[in-house]
């Protein structure tokens, strides 16, 4: 993968290209705007950065997922996909990055609401037609610790 930031100063933009492989390769793009405030001095500074962002990218591998876990444990199931290979909006996120940078360590907090969208639809020959999976909004978090040497 590869990524590219531009911070002009009153907001920054990103862009990030990731490339993943399953049966069949799987190309992903996001793209977000953020602005960072920041307080305290250097080795003691407290920053929050509100971010706006969306993932762009094909489902190969999801839906190489969903086919192995909706055919395990049944040996003459057979699973297909109703999804084409297009690209297209995976999901929004709307996260809100709190950081504290030390001199020697450092901690993040980054909460995300995520807004799916492009469900996929799946059949299984021991039903009738394709369902389509209902997708719901999410809130999770991540959080770190590091040591700078």
């Amino acid at each position: 993968g590869a990524s590219l930031s531009y911070d002009p100063g009153f907001v920054t933009v990103s862009t990030g290209l990731d490339i993943s492989f399953a049966s069949k390769a799987d190309v992903n793009v996001s793209a977000a705007v953020a602005h960072g405030f920041y307080f305290g001095e250097k080795g003691n500074e407290w920053g929050i950065t509100p971010t706006i962002s969306t993932n762009l990218g094909t489902q190969n591998s999801y839906q190489d997922y969903v086919k192995k876990r909706r055919s395990k444990g049944s040996s003459n199931s057979t699973v297909q996909t109703n999804s084409t290979n297009s690209f297209g909006i995976l999901d929004y996120e709307l996260s809100l990055p709190i950081t504290y940078d030390g001199n020697k360590w450092g901690l993040f907090l980054t909460p995300i609401y995520a807004i799916p969208q492009n469900p996929i639809s799946v059949a299984s020959s021991t039903g009738s037609g394709y369902t389509t999976e209902k997708l719901e909004n999410t809130f999770y978090a991540q959080f770190g610790v590091y040591v700078k040497f």
